[in-house]
């Protein structure tokens, strides 16, 4: 994550706890997603959420996605009216969230993706993060193979051979899916061929796909 979008968050929540201390009024992470929650913001923000943006440790911060930016935003509206502030600059933070997002890499040819080897952060493709336990170990956790882990392998070993191949996770949510393709994508990490891999989700996941389809090339593993 960007540092400067990391302190720039610290900082601003910094005013607003202590301005919410002097007022002798309630102030925590917990507190302020019920607060995002009600009018005017109306958008739903966990404390967790938060922080997992902003924890203690700077190297820990996860980056908000870019469709998260509305949510970032709320909350940057809500410690500034907190701490007493003006009202923040849209163009200001949604520069900081656009320059925080990991693997904006320049690209040598108009095929969309990125190259697999340079993808070293599962957060940035939206695996869950695990839920935080005082005292326990954090960051991801090891993976525990299922058996479609062993379908996914045998569809990467067909693509790896030169045959196009479609796999499809079907599940609820936080059961792993996405966690599965991160873990399935090692195998073509140490191959010799170019791989990149497609992610359309900006604007939205059916108009990225439609938007970039045609410019996706061969050994583009799409994950989406």
């Amino acid at each position: 994550m960007s540092r400067e979008l990391y302190e720039a968050l610290r900082a601003l929540e910094h005013c607003a706890k202590a301005a919410r201390k002097q007022a002798k009024q309630v102030y925590s992470r917990r507190e302020t997603a019920k607060a995002l929650a009600a009018p005017p913001y109306e958008v739903d923000v966990d404390g967790q959420r938060i922080s997992s943006w902003i924890p203690e440790d700077p190297a820990r911060a996860q980056t908000p996605r870019l469709a998260d930016s509305d949510k970032v935003l709320a909350l940057v509206r809500l410690w500034s009216a907190w701490a007493g502030a003006p009202e923040p600059n849209p163009r200001y933070w949604n520069n900081l969230i656009e320059n925080a997002q990991p693997q904006r890499l320049p690209r040598s040819s108009s095929e969309v993706g990125w190259p697999i080897g340079a993808l070293t952060d599962p957060y940035a493709l939206e695996v869950h993060p695990a839920i935080e336990v005082a005292g326990q170990a954090t960051g991801l956790p090891a993976y525990v193979r299922r058996d479609h882990d062993a379908r996914l392998d045998e569809a990467v070993r067909r693509a790896e051979g030169g045959q196009s191949t479609l796999a499809v996770l079907v599940g609820g949510s936080s059961t792993g899916k996405t966690r599965a393709c991160w873990e399935a994508l090692h195998k073509l990490r140490d191959s010799r061929k170019r791989w990149r891999l497609w992610h359309p989700i900006d604007p939205g996941r059916p108009e990225a796909a439609a938007r970039t389809s045609h410019r996706c090339g061969p050994r583009a593993p799409w994950c989406g």
